[in-house]
This record gives structure tokens, sequence and C-alpha cells, in this order.
């Protein structure tokens, strides 16, 4: 053990696995394994400027460089997700939030106030039991009329609330997790909702039925030229291939800025990007904030889309 670690802290050694993880992270084909290491592209770039701190002070230069040159590379992963930044000029035409619950949350009547506070016209919520579903009726019913509900026992429940009449609402299937689709009159016209929550890529299987499943949205936006937002937990990240696939065949696009890191929020500092608020090019995201959910370890968004300006 110790000849390993010897060697491991040699200057060539370190500066070789520096330079091979910046490589990987970058270009390394979506596989598996190669995805879970890229979903979490900003931690690593906190390693990699560690590292070449830390290495700078003890006057290593090349682990240094090699540090700085991974850094560089994940900047470059990240870049991947630009293509898909949405126009955000225009009027106003709805509020939107998305907000994963966590089934196992016990924080009902804080989590909806938040959901209140957010001042949203349609909220769209994951882990949907049927408890959530009695508190969320409860709760939201008066100010949020129009209503579609799917409640599961196994974290895949889903919900959507809205203060505009719904024109229709249905639950479909990406596979074996539910989804909304609703369409809603708003003051600009109807506007298609898909709230989705796809499989966590826990596991290899879990991870393939992931891919099918983004893979079968992607067919869902194209079959309407409606207006669309897609909203909800993709367990994706934006720099993410599959996001990337989906959201350049569907021609869906993420607004108001940079990604906002969700998950986990249970530590505090939420890592890397899960939650999308994603529209086609009818419209646009003049803004997207996240906010804390009480109890959940998923961070919300709320974003105001637009209609372009003719």
């Amino acid at each position: 053990m110790k000849g390993v670690l010897r060697q491991l802290a040699h200057p060539g050694i370190q500066t070789l696995i520096l330079l091979c993880m910046g490589l990987v992270l970058a270009f390394a084909p979506d596989l598996y394994l190669f995805m879970l290491a890229r979903a979490f592209l900003w931690p690593w770039a906190v390693v990699f400027v560690l590292f070449a701190l830390v290495s700078a002070g003890l006057r290593r230069w090349w682990p240094a460089s090699a540090a700085l040159v991974a850094l560089f590379l994940t900047g470059i992963a990240q870049t991947h997700g630009q293509e898909s930044v949405a126009t955000s000029k225009g009027n106003v035409c709805l509020r939107v939030t998305q907000m994963n619950l966590y089934q196992y949350n016990l924080r009902h009547e804080e989590a909806v106030q938040v959901a209140f506070g957010t001042h949203a016209d349609l909220i769209s919520f994951q882990e949907v039991d049927s408890v959530w579903a009695k508190v969320l009726t409860q709760g939201l019913a008066s100010e949020y009329p129009y209503h579609r509900i799917e409640p599961q026992h196994d974290c895949y429940g889903i919900a959507v609330f809205s203060k505009f009449p719904m024109l229709g609402a249905d639950v479909l299937h990406l596979g074996t997790r539910p989804a909304i689709t609703a369409v809603v009159s708003t003051p600009e016209g109807p506007v298609r909702f898909l709230a989705v929550h796809a499989t966590s890529p826990g596991s290899y299987g879990e991870f393939r039925d992931r891919q099918h499943q983004l893979a079968w949205l992607t067919d869902l936006v194209e079959a309407s030229t409606m207006p669309t937002v897609v909203l909800g937990d993709l367990n994706t990240t934006s720099w993410d291939s599959a996001f990337r696939q989906l959201c350049a065949t569907a021609k869906l696009r993420e607004g108001g800025g940079a990604p906002r890191a969700t998950w986990p929020a249970t530590v505090g500092l939420p890592l890397t990007p899960l939650d999308h608020v994603l529209v086609t090019p009818q419209l646009g995201v003049a803004s997207t904030q996240s906010f804390r959910i009480p109890g959940s370890d998923h961070r919300g968004l709320v974003a105001d889309i637009t209609v372009p300006q003719r």
C-alpha cells in the first residue's frame, strides 16, 4: 500500500491522472459510468482548482498545470449544453414552478406555502403519493382549481396544478413512469405542458430506462406543433448527451441563464442540475431561479415563460 501511495504522489503520475480525468470528463462516450462521473462536473471543477492551488504552493508545476488543463476541459464539457439556451425577448405569458417534493417529506404545510410563494400560474410536482395528493389538493385547490394528479408510492407519482383552465389533461406513460400532458389556456393562447419525472439512473438498467424515456419524450414533443413547455425532474444534466439529443431533436431550449443546481439539496449546496424547464421555439424564458423546498432533497425552479414579439 505504501508503494502505491508513493507512486501516486509522484508528480509525473499525478500529471497523467489529471489529464486523463479531464479528457474522460470532456470527451468520453456517454456510457453509464462515464455519465455518472460527468454528472458532477461542478464538484470536479472545484477539486481541480484546489489541486492546482495546493500543487502550486508546493512548487509542483506539472501537476498544477495538468489540474488547470483538466479544469479547462470540464468547462468544454459544460458548454455542450449552451446551444439549448432559449430566447428571453417577448411578453411574459405565465410563470411556472417545478418542485420535486421528496415522497417521504413530512413538512407538508411548509412546502405548500413555498409553492404559493412562487406566485406561479402552473406548478409541476414530483414524488406525489396519496398523502401528498391529499395535502396538495386541500392546500392549493382554492388558488389552483385546475389540476391533474397521478399518485404513486414508488417515488414517481406526479401532479400538475394550474390557475388557468386546462383544455385537456391526460396521464401517459414513458415506459414505467407516469407523465402528465396538459393544454392550458393562457392569456397568449393555448400552451401544452409535459410534466415529467424520468428514472434516476442509479443502476445500469435504470440508466437504460432513463435513456428510453427521454427518447419517448422527444417523440411526444415532436407530435404537436403547439407551443410546449417541458418541466420536471429529468434526472439528467444540461451537458448529458441524452439531454443534448432531446433538445436538438425536439428543438427544446433551456433558458434563464446558466443551469441551476438542484440536487442534492440536503447537503445545503446542490451539486448538479437535474430539474429543468424547457420550451419549444415559439416560447422563451425570461428568467429562471431556484429556491429551497422544505424537507426535500431537491431545490425547486421558478421560470417566467415568454411569447416572442412578432
